[in-house]
């Protein structure tokens, strides 16, 4: 039992060698070249650029790893011997090189940064999304939020769940405007329309569909298979 913990080890550390040791690299010898020909007192001023072309060639070599994996496909997969479990795997271990902390907070603080890093994870996120820096966002290749949207502090988007010898995979799909408060758990197979207004601290399970324009308030659990047309409210009267 202990080998497939010992390869995912393995692959995490190369991946994070190849993606993190080529980012700094290149940051470095930049940063040397500049030293060539900048007075001192010019490259202290030039040394927070020098982070961000470490993490534009994070997110740059991220991509191009992403571009070689075969998609996620939605549906149940056998854990631990099927394909679509390993290919998940390697998705998520792309996801953990990137969601680092203090890399995550400085990523989701910029909305540059912030669709920069998605776009590379796979994810379609509105630009103008606005998104607390301790949101967790687990199988960005299934989620997809619109415009003008608000995803509040300390929620968790999750593409997937387990279940015994089985992984669920399936998409979460929000549309433009919507208000997600705080601490909210979004399962996979989730759809929310546009203009909808979800309270702080909801439990939204699988399989759950939200019209547009509608309100569910805090505290509100809906199970699984939970339907409401445009304009409804929960709880339900």
């Amino acid at each position: 039992m202990l080998i497939p913990f010992l390869v995912y080890d393995a692959v995490l550390l190369l991946l994070f060698s190849l993606t993190h040791g080529l980012a700094l690299g290149g940051a470095w010898l930049l940063g040397h070249w500049l030293s060539l020909y900048l007075p001192l007192i010019v490259l202290g001023l030039l040394l927070p650029s020098l982070g961000l072309v470490y993490l534009a060639g994070l997110l740059t070599l991220v991509r191009l790893l992403r571009l070689f994996l075969p998609p996620l496909e939605s549906g149940y997969h056998v854990v631990p011997g099927s394909k679509g479990f390993y290919v998940w795997t390697l998705h998520f271990t792309l996801n953990r090189l990137i969601w680092l902390h203090p890399l995550k907070n400085l990523i989701l603080y910029s909305a540059s940064l912030r669709w920069l890093a998605f776009r590379a994870l796979g994810g379609k996120v509105g630009f103008s999304t606005s998104i607390s820096a301790d949101v967790d966002f687990v199988d960005l290749p299934l989620i997809e939020i619109g415009t003008d949207s608000l995803i509040g502090s300390g929620s968790l988007l999750s593409g997937h769940f387990m279940s015994t010898e089985k992984l669920h995979l399936g998409p979460i799909q929000i549309g433009q405007a919507v208000n997600i408060g705080g601490n909210c758990q979004i399962g996979p197979h989730v759809k929310i329309g546009d203009g909808t207004w979800i309270g702080a601290d909801c439990s939204l399970a699988p399989l759950v569909t939200i019209g547009k324009n509608c309100r569910v308030e805090p505290l509100s659990v809906l199970p699984p298979g939970t339907e409401l047309a445009d304009g409804e409210s929960w709880p339900q009267q």
